[in-house]
């Protein structure tokens, strides 16, 4: 993976500031009704998929898609902060598959035998969202750290908190962040309702 700048327009969107962790996928143990073949073709059954919270929208058209092909088949999604998802997992809550926006998360869980088989399947990037008309003249990564200017952040703990916090540290900027969002989407959310100047996201949620 590589990190490079880049300059996007509205949600606004000003850049990119670094690569994402890779998001990981895999089989959860401890499933209540998994989905199974009968004779080799037909699958049935339901399956639980705990999902990063980045992974929302194009999870769940995955999942129509997915249920259409296999009309024996029901999915449940629930979407999360990754940390927030390791935790419940290895509290014993019942899934299928864990969809990870942290390689660490992943491999807690992993690590402690709550799972198997952890395969990459994508990659993101972080990007500043600025709301349109918004009063703040955020054009770099540095302008988030002028007086007056409130920014939003991901809780440390949560995978777009821990990679805004090493963009910024590699950048040298020091940022205060004026509120803490419990995942990604929870911390767009204050930019699209004013009560934030900027976030640090990742690319897809702003698009």
């Amino acid at each position: 993976m590589t990190a490079g700048p880049r300059v996007a327009a509205s949600v606004r969107r000003t850049m990119l500031t670094a690569s994402f962790a890779t998001i990981a996928l895999l089989a959860v143990t401890g499933c209540s009704s998994p989905a199974t073949t009968t004779g080799g073709t037909s699958l049935f059954g339901s399956i639980t998929v705990l999902e990063a919270a980045s992974l929302t929208s194009s999870f769940a058209q995955l999942g129509k898609d997915f249920e259409a092909a296999h009309p024996g088949v029901h999915i449940t999604f629930s979407p999360g902060a990754s940390s927030a998802l390791a935790q419940q997992i290895l509290a014993g809550s019942p899934a299928d598959v864990f969809a990870s926006a942290s390689v660490a998360n992943m491999t807690e869980v992993t690590d402690k035998g709550a799972a198997s088989g952890p395969r990459t399947f994508a990659t993101n990037v972080a990007e500043v969202a600025v709301a349109p008309g918004s009063a703040s003249k955020i054009a770099t990564l540095a302008d988030l750290a002028k007086p007056g200017v409130k920014v939003a952040l991901c809780q440390p703990e949560v995978p777009c908190g821990a990679l805004a916090r090493s963009v910024l540290a590699k950048a040298n900027v020091s940022v205060t962040p004026a509120t803490l969002g419990l995942d990604v989407k929870g911390t767009l959310a204050y930019v699209l309702n004013g009560q934030a100047d900027a976030a640090i996201v990742y690319a897809t949620d702003v698009l």
